[in-house]
């Protein structure tokens, strides 16, 4: 196998670099990884406000139907037997 001295120095630049740019990369790294975690932990605060929205707007609707179910059950008792 032949020798060639350009292969020699990309591969000493790759050596030297890699190591610089892990030094530099890391920290943005960890602040990308930051910022995605605040973005989760905000979306999911405002996904659990509007599941409470929607379990209160079904308990609402519940209660409603109950008022309505039992009224209607109160009329046809009181209407006069047949």
């Amino acid at each position: 196998m032949r020798f060639h001295p350009l292969s020699f120095l990309i591969g000493v630049a790759a050596a030297v670099a890699l190591p610089a740019l892990t030094r530099i990369l890391r920290p943005i790294a960890v602040e990308a990884t930051v910022a995605g975690m605040a973005l989760y932990d905000e979306v999911a605060r405002i996904a659990a406000e509007q599941a409470e929205v929607v379990e209160d707007i079904v308990a609402e609707a519940r209660a409603k139907r109950e008022t309505v179910l039992s009224g209607a059950e109160e009329a046809v008792a009181e209407s006069p037997a047949e």
